[in-house]
């Protein structure tokens, strides 16, 4: 098959331009904490789950109808009386929370993190001055709407309290990204092909340039191909008439403990060990390079000095993550930051190893 014949058959794959768009539209906050209580529930009755609570009336029947609106610390209190430990899966999943976990402190982690932050006027700005000074009670639709503003942060979130596929308002999004994920595990390289294409090189040509975007995405030609064709068949990515795009619906991992995703880690690390040198590239001139660099140290350290290092690496992450949002210049390259802090106990073997 020829190279022209190859390429018409992978633009061929990417059929309608629609993006599945259940991923990127915004979730009914309302509606979604109301099927979260009723999941919760399960097959307790809304009156005896109710005075469990210490509630004389049926309150979770009003939670449930929508005629009131859970408050955030009746959700803790729902989730604690039914063994489900929400402080300890909040503060696995958002790492960064480092603060009590009170009702204000979690709503302003979101108001104040730069991902949360550029939503926070999604009701009023009234209302969000009301919340930050702590006037207003905080109630479970003020932290999912504001979690909504990174859908995959909302979604892994709710899959540790409960399936979301049980929750409508939420179950083919969830269904989306689960399929993006299983993407990831068998493909590495589609984070990188849909990163790639949206770099401001990319999108100014007239067509499409398999050799431009191999480059960027660091690959083969017929790597590429391959993973434009899944990708376009999952519709993350559709063929315009001239060149490639991606749908809105973006990998977006950050913060996930799903293992599935170690995936990538052990490519993005395979990668920089075969391909970048240990030193400063020396051409810092070429606008087409940036700056790369790659470092591995084992060294012996006590637990203090360990701890520092774990919160080193997690301010580096928070670092770059406000490089990248800042970021106004023109996006010429696929970035990729790899940092990893693991100690020798925690990764030995189960076994003794065998002396040889």
């Amino acid at each position: 098959m020829d190279l022209e014949s190859s390429h018409e058959q992978t633009r061929q794959a990417a059929g309608s331009p629609i993006p599945r768009s259940g991923f990127v539209q915004p979730f009914d906050a309302t509606t979604l904490a109301r099927q979260l209580v009723v999941q919760l529930r399960g097959e307790q009755s809304q009156r005896s789950l109710s005075q469990r609570l210490g509630f004389s009336f049926n309150q979770v029947g009003k939670w449930e109808s929508g005629a009131t609106q859970i408050a955030w610390t009746d959700l803790l209190d729902l989730t604690r009386l039914l063994g489900i430990e929400v402080e300890s899966a909040f503060r696995r999943f958002f790492w960064t929370f480092q603060d009590a976990f009170t009702p204000h402190a979690v709503i302003n982690y979101f108001l104040a993190d730069h991902r949360f932050a550029k939503g926070s006027v999604y009701r009023s700005s009234e209302v969000t001055r009301r919340l930050k000074s702590g006037e207003a009670q905080v109630m479970l639709v003020d932290v999912l709407n504001l979690m909504s503003l990174q859908p995959p942060l909302l979604l892994g979130w709710l899959a540790q309290l409960t399936p979301p596929t049980a929750l409508p308002a939420v179950a083919e999004a969830y269904q989306i990204f689960s399929e993006q994920i299983e993407i990831v595990l068998n493909d590495p390289l589609a984070v990188f092909v849909e990163t790639a294409l949206t770099l401001e090189g990319y999108q100014s040509l007239e067509e499409h340039d398999e050799v431009y975007l191999a480059r960027h995405a660091t690959c083969s030609i017929s790597a590429l191909r391959a993973t434009l064709k899944t990708l376009c068949e999952h519709q993350i990515v559709f063929f315009d008439g001239k060149k490639y795009r991606s749908s809105g619906a973006a990998f977006a991992f950050g913060s996930l403990t799903n293992p599935k995703l170690r995936g990538l880690t052990l490519y993005a690390t395979s990668l920089a060990a075969q391909r970048y040198s240990s030193l400063p590239m020396a051409n810092q001139h070429n606008d087409l390079i940036n700056k790369c660099v790659s470092s591995v140290r084992a060294t012996a350290v006590s637990k203090e000095a360990a701890e520092q290092i774990g919160n080193l690496v997690a301010q580096f992450h928070r670092e770059v993550t406000k490089v990248v949002a800042a970021d106004q210049g023109p996006k010429t390259n696929v970035q990729v930051c790899i940092l990893h802090s693991f100690a020798s106990v925690a990764n030995a073997p189960n076994e003794v190893p065998e002396v040889e």
